[in-house]
């Protein structure tokens, strides 16, 4: 939906209802229904052999005896490091259950993730941290996104999510009522759609006396479960999106951004934002049957990160995750569309066939326009393709260099995506010591990569935002970096490296203990 898309949508009311005009409901499902679900198709945790090319060990009875408890320490007091012998590869959480598969990189001091699944067929990644203590996030993922939609009824994703988003009704309970639930618990909850995917992204306390995690397991069970969709809560998202769209062709960045999509997307409707005569076709039928076939359990990833008690998350993750009911045919799931999965489900590495992704109008590889603005200023976008997150679709995954077999690169499933964020960071710096220290031609510029991991496409948008009677000169001169640097006449410097590595490194430093 984007940032301005979600404020828009979640301008509904000036003010949030208080505890005096709402009565706030102690749970939003209640335990006759999760306790009937669970006779109906007890839950459990399924066996997991491997995930995609990671180096894991499967957790059995026999490997958790021989990992005596007084084997050497290290790191906090929760790890055990394996015996030499065992062919385990790094720390091993005390307590590792049956099931469990541990994702470890060798020679790194990183927490052991947990990749689980459900007998439904939802996978769940656990990860223990306690860079934010008292904390966890949680995302629930569902792969397809907006290249999945019908291409007769494109925007219905989107549309859909929207109106979750919007309605927020569950069962027995109003809006409002959700509302004050998830502030009397202090959840947050936000979803987006993307060309690829659709996620829900929970924030909620925890600890000694909170029932934050309980309570955000609850929500995401009663959206899935309980939805009630309403033709009036249809009505307003859609004009929601007509005062959007009406924006848009008034702002000078929305407008130029819309053009850009529009030609890298070769004009696929799926991909841009939907007009309101679109929007205007779909119906709750259709926006209930999409949105139903992208979160059925097979094709839903749940990942949790944070600092929890791992026995009160399985015990929690069973109860509202494991009893959510399987479809009767996952055929047409996303993800199932997408090709052979890794049997632990992990999307990482799992291409969308080549068709639905359009190839890029190239009659509009330049394009301008003029918009009546309140001040006299101009902004230029370049679009390029890059490669993917993970190296795993894209052409231009093809022309990656091959790490050398041995070396700590090698295989290493974060390379591509590490290598793509100091890009980042030497390109930012590359552009601003030319265009703003060197030349003067710009006020801002930047450029990003789109973390597309499925899609068998990606790319990289460069920004800059300069005077009229400056934009093209800066716009050549941003297209020299980036051709400098991709030809290989003005490479990075080891000086350029360090620097991005500092400034990666920052932005994934803990903050210091409370």
């Amino acid at each position: 939906l984007g940032a301005k898309g979600l404020e828009l949508l979640r301008s509904r009311a000036a003010h949030a209802p208080s505890a005096g005009e709402v009565a706030t409901p102690t749970a939003l499902v209640s335990e006759e229904d999760v306790e009937a679900r669970a006779r109906a198709q007890p839950p459990a945790w399924v066996e997991v052999k491997t995930v995609g090319a990671y180096e894991v060990e499967e957790v059995s009875p026999d490997s958790i005896q021989a990992w005596p408890e007084a084997e050497g320490r290290r790191g906090d007091a929760d790890k055990t490091t394996a015996p030499a012998s065992s062919g385990v590869v790094g720390a091993i959480p005390a307590g590792a259950r049956v099931g469990d598969v541990l994702m470890e990189v060798e020679g790194e001091d990183l927490p052991a993730m947990s990749l689980r699944r459900l007998s439904n067929g939802m996978a769940i990644n656990l990860v223990r941290s306690t860079a934010e203590p008292d904390a966890v996030a949680l995302r629930l993922s569902a792969p397809g996104g907006r290249a999945a939609d019908d291409a007769e009824r494109p925007g219905a994703l989107l549309l859909a999510t929207a109106t979750m988003l919007q309605g927020g009704s569950v069962g027995a309970y109003s809006r409002e009522q959700v509302e004050m639930f998830c502030i009397c618990h202090l959840i947050e909850l936000n979803m987006e759609v993307t060309e690829e995917c659709v996620r829900w992204d929970v924030h909620c306390p925890v600890g000694e006396g909170s029932a934050g995690l309980a309570a955000a397991l609850q929500v995401m069970h009663a959206l899935l479960t309980d939805f009630r969709w309403d033709s009036c809560t249809l009505d307003h998202t859609r004009s929601l999106f007509a005062a959007q769209h009406d924006a848009r062709c008034k702002s000078l960045e929305l407008a130029a951004t819309h053009a850009l999509m529009n030609a890298v997307w070769g004009g696929d409707e799926r991909f841009l934002e939907p007009s309101p005569e679109l929007l205007a076709r779909l119906e709750l039928a259709d926006l209930e049957a999409v949105l139903a076939r992208h979160l059925a359990t097979p094709n839903l990833e749940l990942t949790i990160v944070g600092d929890f008690d791992p026995t009160v998350v399985d015990e929690l993750v069973l109860r509202y995750m494991g009893t959510l009911p399987p479809p009767g045919d996952s055929s047409s799931c996303p993800r199932t569309s997408l090709g052979s999965e890794t049997p632990a489900g992990a999307a990482v590495g799992v291409p969308i066939p080549p068709r639905i992704c359009p190839a890029p109008d190239r009659s509009l590889a330049l394009q301008r326009m003029s918009l009546a603005d309140s001040e006299p200023r101009a902004v230029a976008y370049i679009w390029g393709a890059c490669a993917t997150r993970f190296g795993t679709g894209a052409p231009a995954d093809a022309r990656l260099p091959k790490p050398v077999p041995g070396s700590a690169l090698c295989g290493h499933p974060l390379r591509v995506a590490v290598a793509l964020e100091l890009l980042t960071e030497v390109i930012n710096s590359r552009l601003f010591s030319v265009l703003r220290d060197m030349l003067g031609l710009v006020y801002e510029s930047c450029v990003r990569f789109a973390d597309l991991e499925l899609l068998p496409s990606n790319g990289l948008v460069v920004t800059i935002s300069a005077a009229p009677g400056k934009v093209d000169a800066a716009h050549d001169a941003a297209l020299g970096v980036l051709r400098d640097l991709h030809s290989g006449r003005q490479p990075p410097t080891s000086y350029d490296l360090n620097k991005a590595r500092r400034a990666v490194l920052a932005n994934y430093a803990s903050p210091p203990p409370r």
